[in-house]
């Protein structure tokens, strides 16, 4: 019996929910038939080892540029830091997604070879690519590391000219606005080949709130941040962005291709937050709905 209106409220708000749910059933993803071969944790746990070992003996070409932005002098072991935790943020990757090797890498933005030096040393087996929107940057890794450089278009749009089977991003989606981070993400997993591990880092919350508690963090950006889990703040090709995890994850639920393997904050270099997604195919993934019931 109803006695108030509470009460009235309350009841047929259920009722409007059993007819929802009646009228648009939950979609589920159909089952996966064709899984991809991985190796066993432990085969690629060896690999790595022997990557490591090797890395270790041989050592990083230390040449760099006198025009090299992300080098300080006298900080070369901070600089080199960086580079080795990128190995480590990938190799945690390949044993999420039971890889043992790439043929083909993709290092955008190379930068002066912050990671690229690296890379060329842990993946000798691999073919390495390069690319910056800054022409000398791109060729002088391609130059002075053996890498291949590549053109990407600057506003992520088109079809790639060519697919990798890893992509490393690093410090990428940390100078984009909203709609070329979308962009970014979309146009990226295009250039996965099947099965393949895209990476990227964004200033996720540790990034946000260190700056605004020195009060170095624009009120706006950072109520952008809390409100919608993105803040920027910069012009509109190139700026500064605030990135919550949630934010992403959103972004990634709209890409059926699109499988997270995970999320690690401050990850890289124990400052920007890690993502790993894999790219699977022939996944239909259904996208929460977000439908807000009064009082519910």
């Amino acid at each position: 019996m109803v006695r108030t209106i509470g009460d009235l409220s309350r009841g047929l708000r259920r009722r409007l929910k059993r007819i929802y749910r009646t009228v648009f059933p939950p979609v589920l993803p159909p089952l996966r038939v064709h899984e991809p071969p991985r190796a066993s944790f432990s085969t690629v746990s060896e690999a790595l080892s022997t990557r490591w070992s090797k890395y270790g003996a041989d050592g990083v070409d230390l040449t760099i540029s006198p025009h090299d932005d992300m080098f300080v002098a006298g900080e070369l072991p901070s600089y080199l830091f960086v580079g080795t935790s990128a190995l480590e943020v990938i190799s945690e990757a390949m044993l999420l997604a039971r890889k043992t090797h790439f043929a083909d890498v993709l290092d955008v933005p190379c930068g002066y070879g912050r990671v690229t030096r690296h890379l060329v040393k842990f993946f000798p087996d691999s073919h390495i690519f390069v690319s910056e929107i800054d022409k000398a940057k791109q060729n002088f890794c391609a130059s002075t590391f053996g890498a291949h450089g590549i053109d990407l278009p600057p506003d992520f749009s088109g079809e790639p000219a060519r697919h990798f089977d890893l992509i490393f991003v690093g410090s990428l989606l940390t100078h984009l606005n909203e709609n070329r981070s979308r962009n970014l993400l979309h146009y990226l997993l295009k250039a996965l080949s099947e099965g393949g591990l895209l990476i990227v880092t964004t200033h996720g919350r540790h990034a946000t709130a260190l700056p605004a508690s020195q009060g170095r963090l624009e009120q706006k950006t950072l109520r952008d941040f809390l409100r919608g889990g993105f803040g920027y703040d910069g012009a509109v090709a190139y700026g500064n962005s605030r990135i919550a995890p949630s934010w992403v994850l959103r972004a990634l639920e709209s890409m059926p291709d699109a499988r997270v393997l995970g999320h690690k904050e401050q990850g890289w270099a124990q400052f920007q937050d890690v993502f790993v997604i894999e790219k699977a195919t022939g996944w239909t993934w259904p996208r929460p709905l977000r439908t807000r019931w009064p009082g519910g």
